[in-house]
């Protein structure tokens, strides 16, 4: 006569541990926005993935036109070092803007935005590292503009850089909303006009208001604004990263 053959049936504990296993095992873990970041600057030429001859060029033009700005504030007089001190507000995303811009229109120009988009990583992760780069690039270019011109006339530095590093990263945050929304060509054009033309409409019909709110702001609130502006801007980059690529339409050039 046979005999029973019973199999043992595993505790609960153990039945759950075998199934984490499984599971840790058959699901890589997610990676985060600064791994990817990281894995993409150590991958790509650094040439490519930032600045190559013609964002240089256009780099340098913008650089000299900076600094003939600085040399008029340097040479003029209160009143008008004053005034560049509220308009540093208006003005301070124009150089991220015409960084990222340029590089993402030439690129569609010479036909390699499609080629991009059949690449391992997203058109929206390579250009969310490159506007990640050109804030920081921006921001230094301006801080280094304002202790430079600080060394021949009477100025609140702090106020000047909270100003333009506010102004620039609440502009790169909301650009990066624009971006991730359809047609986001005409929006970024539109979204761009209405912050030049509404800042300077303030700024010339109410003058004097615009600068003495500018720059009798408490330091501590400017701290605070910056903190904020650059927090959304993270929040957006982290967004846009994260953007799946579809076709040529929802590319950032899409048609209009």
């Amino acid at each position: 006569m046979r005999t029973k053959f019973e199999a043992k049936l595993p505790e609960e504990a153990e039945i759950e541990r075998q199934i984490a296993i499984i599971v840790s095992k058959g699901l890589s873990r997610k990676q985060s926005m600064w791994e990817v970041m990281r894995k993409i600057w150590r991958e790509f030429p650094k040439r490519q993935l930032l600045f190559e001859r013609g964002e240089l060029l256009f780099t340098s033009l913008l650089l000299a036109v900076v600094a003939s700005l600085l040399l008029y504030t340097i040479e003029a007089p209160r009143d008008t070092t004053d005034s560049w001190t509220a308009m540093l507000f208006l003005i301070s995303p124009f150089l991220f803007l015409a960084l990222t811009g340029f590089s993402t229109i030439r690129k569609q120009l010479e036909g390699t935005l499609e080629l991009e988009m059949t690449m391992k990583y997203s058109v929206y992760q390579i250009l969310a590292i490159r506007m990640l780069f050109y804030s920081i690039t921006a921001s230094i270019a301006h801080v280094c503009c304002i202790v430079i011109a600080a060394q021949f006339i009477s100025m609140d530095v702090f106020k000047m850089i909270s100003a333009a590093l506010t102004g620039l990263f609440l502009f790169a945050a909301g650009l990066l909303y624009v971006l991730r929304g359809k047609r986001p060509l005409l929006h970024t054009i539109i979204y761009s006009i209405s912050w030049f033309a509404g800042n300077f409409v303030l700024f010339s019909q109410a003058k004097l208001v615009y600068i003495q709110v500018v720059l009798q702001l408490p330091n501590a609130l400017y701290i605070m604004m910056i903190c904020a502006a650059i927090s959304l801007f993270l929040f957006g980059l982290q967004q846009f990263f994260k953007k799946q690529q579809g076709g040529t339409l929802e590319c950032l050039l899409s048609k209009t």
